[in-house]
């Protein structure tokens, strides 16, 4: 009985292949084992007679795969900038506009986001959680025009935005069926050198234990002019950390991006004019946020590189203050 070996280079072009044909189906597991094993098949059929024998073992070679097809999925949703926007942007940069949402609608999945959310808030009330309805901004897309960024912004309930992550198969559609939610967050540097987080309460719908100081774009600040999406972090600053804004030194957009929560977020790197025992002797107002803590940049960067949000490993890479 003949007994061929691929060896090791034949076997590690499969494995590109596998990862090319995940990027070419948009990230999809099932259709990238569909795909791949059309190869295995011709070669069966090229040779029914024959044992495959491959050196290399096919249980370490398919895991190392499998992480690498993982990890493409994970850089796409948090890599996936929309613009890349990694410089220093401030207020004049960007020029905003509101229109009509260009979000396209599925049916089956819209039909079933009013008892998504219902069974949200009902989850919410017996945890004793903070849950409720409102408008917020969502992108409807982002644009550079020389040294100008344009951003054309739209309006989603959060029932909408929250509920449809509950539903099957949202996750599978294509990028122009994404909810695009948008929240602001970002780097927050005393004048004594330490990094700010919040530790959460747990009575909000975060369900993260510590985050950066920030908050969803909600509707109450009107979205005409690049100023107001830096005033929409500035009223988050002061409900969770009581950072007033004559206590902020400097600040800029420092990018903008899709999370794999289908969200977009705009992160911004702050600089403050006041140390950080000053903030910690204040006390947090919102019932949301537990404390204020403060890290060096050493520690910062553990904290959001071993965070289970995919987003703060980005933020952790791209860090600039």
């Amino acid at each position: 009985m003949k007994i061929e070996s691929l060896g090791k280079y034949l076997l590690n072009a499969y494995g590109i292949f596998l990862i090319l044909v995940f990027i070419f189906t948009n990230f999809q597991f099932w259709q990238t084992i569909i795909w791949g094993s059309y190869p295995l098949i011709l070669l069966l059929k090229s040779s029914p007679e024959s044992i495959i024998y491959i050196e290399i073992n096919f249980g370490l070679y398919g895991i190392s795969i499998i992480c690498v097809l993982a990890q493409g999925m994970i850089l796409y949703y948090v890599g996936n900038i929309i613009r890349k926007l990694l410089q220093k942007h401030n207020p004049k940069d960007l020029e905003v506009s509101l229109s009509t949402s260009n979000r396209k609608i599925d049916p089956d999945i819209e039909s079933k986001i009013e008892e998504a959310w219902n069974k949200v808030v009902k989850e919410a009330q017996e945890k004793g959680k903070v849950c409720y309805n409102g408008l917020s901004y969502r992108l409807n897309y982002l644009k550079e025009s020389g040294k100008k960024i344009i951003l054309d912004f739209a309006t989603v309930e959060f029932k909408t935005r929250n509920g449809v992550k509950k539903i099957p198969g949202y996750f599978d559609l294509p990028e122009e069926f994404f909810v695009k939610g948008c929240f602001a967050d970002g780097t927050v540097k005393t004048s004594d050198g330490y990094y700010l987080m919040i530790e959460l309460s747990g009575k909000s719908m975060n369900e993260n234990d510590t985050d950066l100081l920030g908050g969803i774009m909600e509707t109450n600040f009107g979205m005409k002019t690049g100023q107001d999406i830096f005033d929409s972090l500035y009223a988050e600053l002061e409900e969770e950390g009581g950072i007033h804004r004559k206590e902020i030194k400097k600040s800029y957009l420092r990018s903008v991006f899709l999370t794999y929560r289908t969200n977009v977020a705009f992160y911004f790197e702050v600089t403050l004019n006041i140390p950080l025992i000053e903030l910690l002797e204040r006390g947090i107002k919102d019932q949301d946020v537990k404390s204020l803590k403060g890290f060096s940049r050493e520690e910062y960067l553990k904290v959001l590189k071993n965070h289970k949000s995919p987003s703060k490993h980005f933020v952790a890479e791209i860090l600039d203050i």
